[in-house]
């Protein structure tokens, strides 16, 4: 990689702008040279992937999605008659925030009265996977989460909460609700 040098005036700015990125937070950093090879090396991978541009992306039309719900796959309810429900929860799902590129953490729990239709679980967790680098609001990973599963299941009841964690200070719990339980 090529050395690139930059004014400290330029390079102090940089470093008090992504003193967040490098846990560093108010901390004013003395800037040697070593100290701006490292941070130069860190905001080219950060803003760079292998020459491409960050890998940060909104999902672009609803051809897109309906990849996405491609992988969702569901099998048949063996036991209809018996009127009981299904939780299924993660704390692996993860998207980015449309505004920042940073990652968004959540727990996404699914309760469902099935019909005739179960989710099978290894394609709900590669589906659920995918969003990782997908620009969303928390309500609009929500809602396309939601309106899959109704798709896909036709259940009599169902409700997803998904839980995101505190970033900012804030903690958001959103819901969603169909049927009667």
């Amino acid at each position: 990689m090529a050395k690139i040098t930059l004014n400290d005036k330029v390079l102090e700015k940089v470093f008090l702008a992504t003193s967040h990125l490098l846990k560093f937070p108010n901390t004013k950093m003395w800037i040697n040279e070593e100290i701006k090879q490292i941070g130069l090396d860190f905001l080219i991978f950060y803003f760079t992937f292998n020459g491409k541009k960050n890998q940060r992306r909104k999902m672009k039309n609803k051809k897109e999605h309906i990849n996405f719900k491609k992988v969702l796959v569901s099998i048949p309810n063996e036991n209809r008659e018996n009127g009981y429900a299904i939780d299924l929860t993660t704390p692996e799902l993860t998207a980015l925030c449309p505004f920042t590129g940073n990652p968004d953490f959540y727990k996404i729990y699914i309760t469902y009265r099935p019909k005739e239709k179960l989710v099978e679980l290894k394609s709900l967790k590669i589906y659920l996977f995918q969003f990782r680098n997908i620009a969303l609001t928390h309500e609009k990973l929500l809602n396309i989460i939601f309106d899959d599963l109704i798709e896909l299941l036709e259940p009599k009841y169902l409700k997803i909460v998904l839980d995101v964690n505190v970033r900012g200070g804030i903690k958001a719990v959103i819901q969603r609700e169909f049927g009667g339980k």
